[in-house]
This record gives C-alpha cells, sequence and structure tokens, in this order.
C-alpha cells in the first residue's frame, strides 16, 4: 500500500467587520440679525466605532418640521434658510433645504474604521413663536464597507456621538434644542382724573412678556415723558410740567426715573 506524504495546507481566516455609526448635533450661539431674523450654527459629528468602514455614509436633517417653510427671503414667521454648509472630509450636498431635500451628503463617501467627520451649516430662521420651543435631531446611515450591513444612528445633543460614557455604543438620543429669545410689551393708560388748578393725574401700567423659549436677563424698561409732556418736577403747577409717583412692579424699580 502506497502512503502518500502529508501536503501542507495554508488557510486564510477571513476577518468580518463589525459596522458601528453615531452621531451628534450641537446648535452654537444665536445670533441677533436685527431684522426679525436669527442665525445659529449647527455642527454635525458622525464617528464610526466598529472595525468596518461606513460606506455610502449619508446624514439627513428634517428642518422643516420644527422651522417651518423654507425661503430663502425669510419675510415670515415661520420661514427658514440654510446656508454655507460644509465639510473638510465630506462631500456635501448642494442642494439641501432641510425640505424637499433633506439630505446633507452626496452619500458617496465611506467613513473609516475609527474615523470621525463633520458637517457644517448655518440655519437662519424667523421663529414662529406659536411652534416654540424648537428641538431637532438628524440621521446618519450607512453600510458595513466589507460586510454590507446597514446601519443608522439618531442624534445625540453636543459633539459626542457616544455623549461622553466612553463605552464606544451609540445609544445615547437627546434632542438638540433651540433657545429663541422673543420679548413684547404694552403700555395701558387709565381713567383721567382731574387734582385741581389744571393739573391731572393718569395711572399708567406697562405689561411685559417673554414670548420666547429662554429665559431674559438684564430686563429693562424705558419711558421718554418729557418729549410729550415737558418738564419734570416734583409737584407740577404750570403748563408743560409733570412728576411720577407710585412706581410699582414685582422686579426692582429704579426709584430715580423721572
Amino acid at each position: 500500500t502506497a502512503i502518500w506524504p502529508a501536503l501542507p495546507i495554508s488557510i486564510t481566516p477571513s476577518i468580518i467587520g463589525v459596522p458601528v455609526v453615531g452621531i451628534a448635533k450641537t446648535a452654537g450661539n444665536l445670533i441677533n440679525n436685527e431684522d426679525g431674523s436669527f442665525t445659529v450654527p449647527i455642527t454635525l459629528t458622525v464617528t464610526s466605532y466598529g472595525t468596518d468602514p461606513i460606506a455610502n455614509i449619508q446624514i439627513t436633517d428634517d428642518l422643516t418640521t420644527e422651522f417651518g417653510t423654507f425661503d430663502p427671503d425669510l419675510e415670515n414667521p415661520g420661514e427658514y434658510s440654510v446656508s454655507f454648509l460644509r465639510s473638510t472630509s465630506l462631500t456635501v450636498n448642494g442642494g439641501f433645504n432641510g425640505d424637499t431635500n433633506q439630505n446633507l451628503l452626496a452619500g458617496t463617501d465611506t467613513l473609516p474604521a475609527d474615523g470621525s467627520a463633520r458637517v457644517t451649516f448655518n440655519l437662519n430662521f424667523v421663529p414662529d413663536y406659536g411652534d416654540a420651543p424648537y428641538t431637532n435631531r438628524a440621521i446618519v446611515t450607512g453600510a458595513g464597507a466589507y460586510s454590507g450591513v446597514a446601519v443608522s444612528d439618531d442624534s445625540t445633543d453636543g459633539t459626542n456621538p457616544d455623549g461622553g460614557d466612553g463605552d464606544d455604543t451609540p445609544d445615547e438620543d437627546v434632542l438638540t434644542n433651540f433657545g429663541v429669545p422673543g420679548i413684547g410689551v404694552a403700555k395701558i393708560v387709565g381713567e383721567l382724573n382731574s387734582r385741581g388748578g389744571g393739573v391731572f393725574s393718569v395711572p399708567v401700567t406697562i405689561a411685559v412678556e417673554n414670548f420666547g423659549t429662554e429665559p431674559l436677563d438684564d430686563l429693562q424698561v424705558t419711558d421718554n415723558l418729557a418729549d410729550e409732556f415737558g418738564s419734570f418736577v416734583s409737584s407740577p403747577g404750570a403748563p408743560g410740567q409733570y412728576s411720577v409717583a407710585n412706581l410699582r412692579s414685582s422686579f426692582s424699580v429704579n426709584s430715580g426715573f423721572n
């Protein structure tokens, strides 16, 4: 019986990567454009936490649900626009508007394993305070470059998709909040009363309301009485003179007001 010598066998193991992707969204400092509109810089951070690169990575952001109608002219409350969409490492979609086109990326890039990238844009909007407060999230999608496994993640607030717990599992899901200041003031004049000698008194009430979604610091109300009523004196007795009395409020008043 013939005995054949054993032949060497070479086995190359297949390595199956595991794709994991996360996204964070943060809103920067609100800028008042002094025309009824505001601008807020948005930063989106995507990170691959797995061993399989993320192919065809895409970020979607639905802005119309919270901010209203896309309109670059920004003429009415409940309108918004986007500008300065940029990324240094991913190909952005210049047609993104957060409404009919919610894709921020071209969807052709691959995010390396353990890689990270950022996308930024400016959100410009005229607030409709009836829709406030504003909250929003973005979604990242893709597939493992080797495994083909589809992955996605809803954004969490901030710049760290992992939420800061360091477990490399981006399971955090905190909506990004947009604080919007808004203030209104009304002035009410009560019944005119004669004090005799040609002198009259009238009660005046000033109402202030915060229409926004965040507290207002350094609140102040000013009232120029001199332009209409003449000269301030402690006790009016001649035409073109006036005084003020009984200044009260639930806030701290300026006793020197005249």
